[in-house]
């Protein structure tokens, strides 16, 4: 009987524990916090979807691809679809793994990792309507993309060194970058998730993501010596490290946490997967904001809720979203500024 309460005892000292390290941990990260973004309506979408990563505004619609169908989705801000391009295959138009993608002026850039190329889709802003154009394929795995003016995209290539590679837009190889710090990598685990989210602001400043160095790297992209120039002579480190294996190899990796770049009137939106388990802690989704140069801006809250998928406006006043383990509806929130 008394081996009980000691347990019982334990596992409440455990739990308070917990309970108060959640609690510290939450209220750092509010002490930098700059707003919230507040639900104000939801919209039941017409079917239930997976979407993945990072969706897109664009023409005051919303873009996002649909792991379930194998296809890019043009969907309206009430949750109406309104025109698909893609379906399952290795074929033209088909994907067996569509994943992320960039836009410029109506063009649309989507990564089919499965099948190691880009399609290249149009926007019909006037009928509404998502057409297949081209694509080309890859010797490489693509991570992440991001478009550079009108005719050039940059991919990110996981598992390799020189894993920045600049392209136009018939897919051609113009130039390849390495990370500019990247640690040396010590195990074939290492190299296999060696891999860089890459993302654009406006018309020459790129952001890069090293997964291995849990870093960001602010750079400048020179259209005329086709450079990429760092910013500054430091780079950010993430202040939020969340840990855990994601190899069954010998050596356990500490993962990259990061979920999503999002880039929105001028600043970067940074927030972090939510199965990671500092990230469960927190319980609610937040985004890291980072200026042109990598300056530290504070915190955004998505008030209560974890969001599984994001779409930003380019002002960064709205919020889409579809909570985690909730696929038929999509929440809209409004961000409101903190009080000074």
């Amino acid at each position: 009987m008394k081996n009980i309460r000691i347990i019982i005892l334990t596992i409440m000292c455990a739990f308070l524990a917990l309970m108060l390290s959640c609690s510290s941990q939450k209220k750092k990260l509010e002490e930098n916090i700059i707003g919230n973004y507040v639900i104000v309506d939801s919209f039941k979408l017409e079917s239930p979807v997976l979407w993945y990563g990072t969706g897109r505004e664009i023409n005051n619609q919303l873009l996002a691809v649909n792991l379930q169908e194998y296809r890019l989705e043009l969907i309206s801000k009430s949750g109406k679809l309104l025109s698909h391009c893609g379906r399952h295959g290795s074929g033209p138009g088909e994907f067996t793994n569509p994943e992320l993608f960039d836009c410029s002026n109506n063009m649309i850039y989507l990564i089919d990792s499965g099948n190691n190329k880009i399609v290249i889709i149009e926007l019909d802003a006037q009928k509404e309507k998502l057409i297949y154009r081209d694509e080309f394929h890859l010797n490489f795995r693509p991570r992440d993309i991001c478009a550079i003016g009108n005719d050039k995209m940059i991919i990110s290539a996981g598992g390799q060194v020189n894993n920045m590679k600049l392209y136009d837009i018939h897919g051609v190889l113009l130039k390849e970058f390495s990370i500019p710090y990247s640690r040396h990598t010590q195990t074939d685990e290492d190299i296999l998730f060696s891999d860089c989210l890459v993302e654009n602001c406006g018309e020459k400043h790129v952001l890069i993501g090293s997964i291995i160095d849990m870093k960001l790297y602010f750079c400048d992209f020179d259209h005329n010596t086709i450079s990429l120039q760092q910013v500054g002579e430091e780079n950010v480190k993430f202040r939020r490290r969340s840990k855990g294996i994601v190899d069954a190899g010998k050596n356990g990796i500490n993962i990259f946490g990061i979920s999503k770049i999002i880039c929105a009137h001028g600043n970067y939106y940074i927030s972090f997967r939510s199965d990671m388990p500092d990230m469960k802690k927190i319980g609610e989704t937040f985004f890291e904001v980072y200026n042109k140069t990598g300056i530290y801006v504070g915190n955004v809250f998505v008030q209560n809720k974890i969001a599984n998928y994001t779409v930003l406006s380019d002002n960064a006043d709205t919020l889409w979203f579809q909570e985690s383990d909730n696929d038929f509806l999509l929440y809209k929130a409004q961000y409101l500024a903190k009080e000074q």
